[in-house]
């Protein structure tokens, strides 16, 4: 009897026939990568034995099946990169076994269902890019198995589902560019195994936790284009593996914490546009990782900072839009890799210019 059934990675073209519905023993379809076009047939719902399915990549359009929520025993379902229409069906929340639902980059639409809060096991759920609207379900994670959660790049309003807040086996989170609102102060706790996070472009207030260092595992934090406000806290500092760090864009104020300096993993720090003042820290010298630094339209004062030229990876530097003064250090000529991007414009700096600044060949 055929239980499996790969075709992935070719070049198949046409629609899917509904003869495959024929094969009861299927227990494993996968058709992802190719050109396949059409519907997903109907008659695909007949294989009542099936734990994997896997249409991904393809150019199907039409609605996902209502039938679909027959396979009890499904645990992998992924629908991703089509061009399917429609909302999800309520009959998804039958899926009592599925740990990995993948749909995200096609035209859906309507509610996340409350449904999807009965997938007890569910550990990885991707539905961003698509036309979703309404409320997140609250209860997700209910189950405590979520592992990935990404409805970036959707419509959803209203709060971050309170679940998420003691949803400690969370690894992966991106909720970025929908109208989610919420103080985030209140809406999270301290994530053991969080690697990524990216919060950005909501309607997000209230400030950063200080307990935020506690998530040690973190390596991506994003939370750009919100209305976060109050300090930077300094135990952001603990986060020796934090990679990017961009808190653009938000209502930012007080000093830069020198604290930061201890992030020897940093290699993006985005605080432009925000609130802060006071002067540029000395310790920003010890981020030897730093690739990008932009500190630009924000209050700062006082001179550049020379142990900048420490930084001797960065390729992106602007400082724009603040109030610094004195003149340009010359060790800023030190920092050959500089190959994107070094604006010092619209301060109050004065002197000459440093001719070192004529190692910067790379700078386009």
């Amino acid at each position: 009897m055929l239980t499996q059934l790969i075709l992935s990675g070719n070049q198949l073209s046409g629609s899917i026939p509904e003869e495959l519905g024929n094969i009861a023993s299927l227990e494993l379809l996968h058709l992802s990568g190719d050109v396949l076009t059409g519907s997903i047939p109907s008659s695909l719902t007949n294989l009542t034995m099936m734990s994997d399915f896997d249409l991904s990549q393809n150019k199907l359009s039409g609605s996902i099946p209502h039938e679909l929520g027959n396979w009890r025993d499904l645990d992998s379902l992924s629908l991703y990169m089509n061009r399917l229409t429609g909302p999800v069906p309520h009959s998804v929340g039958n899926l009592s076994s599925l740990t990995d639902l993948r749909i995200y980059q096609n035209r859906l639409s309507g509610k996340l269902l409350a449904e999807i809060t009965n997938l007890t096991h569910i550990s990885t759920l991707y539905v961003s890019i698509n036309d979703f609207s309404g409320y997140l379900p609250q209860d997700l994670c209910q189950a405590g198995h979520l592992k990935t959660l990404t409805v970036d790049s959707n419509h959803f309003i209203g709060p971050i589902p309170r679940g998420s807040r003691n949803c400690t086996s969370l690894i992966r989170v991106r909720l970025q560019r929908n109208q989610l609102t919420g103080n985030v102060s209140e809406e999270f706790g301290v994530y053991e195994h969080l690697d990524y996070i990216d919060l950005s472009y909501n309607q997000l207030y209230g400030e950063l936790s200080s307990k935020s260092g506690e998530c040690k595992n973190l390596t991506v934090l994003k939370a750009s284009g919100n209305n976060i406000g109050s300090n930077i806290p300094p135990g952001l500092g603990q986060l020796s593996r934090l990679g990017v760090l961009d808190l653009s864009s938000n209502k930012l104020e007080g000093d830069i914490p020198g604290e930061l300096g201890k992030m020897i993993s940093l290699f993006n720090l985005s605080l432009n546009d925000n609130k802060l003042s006071g002067k540029m820290p000395p310790e920003i010298g010890k981020l030897s990782n730093l690739e990008i630094l932009d500190l630009s339209s924000n209050n700062l004062s006082g001179g550049i900072q020379s142990q900048l030229g420490a930084c001797t990876k960065l390729r992106y530097l602007k400082l724009s839009n603040n109030n610094l003064n004195g003149a340009i250090p010359m060790q800023i000529g030190d920092l050959e890799d500089l190959q994107l991007l070094l604006d010092l414009s619209h301060n109050l700096l004065n002197g000459k210019l440093p001719p070192q600044l004529g190692k910067l060949q790379m700078l386009m």
